[in-house]
């Protein structure tokens, strides 16, 4: 899981010459497969994402309901791939709250220390306990993804504005420096007249 991830806590690595050679390959392959798997499962998870943001709720405060919307997206990631998983790695492992919630961001944010690794000693539950943490990975990674997915759309969607506004201002400076040549171009004739020159 941390090979095709990328996430490589640096806890095991291989150390023969044939190891190396399957890692090579494995990665290769996995890496690239997992990508496109996060990607579509990241796409599923839009789709409540999306039918949130169909969704009416503050009619006549459209600024109000794009910030609940978003922020409500936000926590539930947070509230379901953050602090309930931190909670359980607290209870299970014994470590501090805000140790886990540490661990819990390294590695969705893939970068994997390695100073914190679920699953160490050896417990009765420690293989399901790894098939749960492993179905979190990549619900979380995928979540990781919407919400970089819906930073971009954002960014998207405020630089087409910025771009509207300064090509209103581009226009109506045009404008302007149009009308002040027609000014300067003008002759003002002894009897009062105009003529363009």
């Amino acid at each position: 899981m941390t090979v095709v991830t990328t996430i490589g806590y640096g806890n095991i690595a291989p150390t023969t010459a044939g190891g190396r050679l399957f890692f090579i390959f494995f990665a290769l392959l996995g890496i690239p497969l997992a990508a496109f798997f996060l990607a579509g499962l990241g796409e599923k998870l839009q789709i409540p994402v999306q039918a949130l943001k169909d969704r009416v709720c503050f009619p006549k405060h459209k600024k109000l309901e794009k910030w609940f919307k978003s922020a409500t997206i936000i926590l539930t990631g947070f509230l379901l791939l953050l602090l309930v998983p931190s909670a359980v790695f607290s209870a299970v492992e014994g470590w501090a709250y805000g140790d886990s919630i540490y661990y819990s961001i390294v590695t969705l944010t893939t970068v994997g220390f390695g100073d914190y690794v679920i699953g160490q000693e050896d417990k009765s539950y420690r293989i399901p306990y790894k098939l749960v943490f492993a179905v979190w990975i990549v619900f979380g990674l995928a979540w990781v993804a919407v919400l970089i997915g819906e930073g971009s759309s954002y960014y998207k969607d405020q630089s087409e504005k910025v771009e509207q506004r300064v090509n209103r201002s581009l226009s109506r400076i045009q404008d302007i420096t149009s009308r002040n040549k027609d000014v300067e171009n003008t002759v003002i004739g002894d009897d009062g007249s105009t003529a363009k020159s």
